[in-house]
């Protein structure tokens, strides 16, 4: 989870952060992801709602 954080929000020491702060980033970040991936399952021309 760190590795993923550090990359994605550029934080170079994820495991440094308070516990709110570090969850927080993980839910911002499997946001990011889950969209993501609808993003890129949509079909062409498909609109990818939320």
């Amino acid at each position: 989870m760190g590795a993923l954080i550090s990359y994605h929000f550029k934080i170079p020491y994820p495991e440094e952060l308070d516990d709110q702060t570090f969850w927080h980033k993980w839910e911002q970040l499997k946001w990011v992801l889950f969209f993501e991936n609808k993003r890129a399952n949509a079909k062409e021309g498909e609109n990818v709602e939320l």
